[in-house]
């Protein structure tokens, strides 16, 4: 029960960060109403705004934040999931093994 609240209560944080972490990329563009065909139709066009025009902007959420949280903090938190993983399994293992009193090497794995 413990791993299922903990699990869901991780599933609405990445899906709050989500959205958080979206929410300047809907300003950076506004909707405009473009007149066309000499003033008798109008069409709807995206404008960029300020902030996506804006260098900083671009510089800090495009170049860093982005492959901060899109490859970096991926990887990193695959690497340590996967090595506390291997750790408890291996726990799990020589546990095992101990209790049902074989020894490692009549097994024919390495603990």
């Amino acid at each position: 029960m413990l791993i299922a609240v903990g699990g869901r209560s991780g599933v609405a944080a990445v899906a709050m960060f989500s959205v958080a972490f979206n929410v300047p990329r809907w300003m950076e563009s506004k909707l405009v109403r473009v007149p066309i065909n000499n003033g008798t139709q109008l069409i709807n066009t995206l404008q960029r705004t300020e902030l996506g025009d804006s260098y900083v902007y671009q510089l800090v959420y495009f170049d860093a934040l982005y492959y901060i949280f899109m490859f970096v903090l991926p990887l990193v938190l695959l690497t340590v999931f996967n090595s506390r993983l291997i750790v408890v399994y291996r726990r799990f293992r020589r546990k095992r093994i101990a209790l049902r009193g074989v020894s490692s090497s009549s097994t024919g794995y390495r603990v």
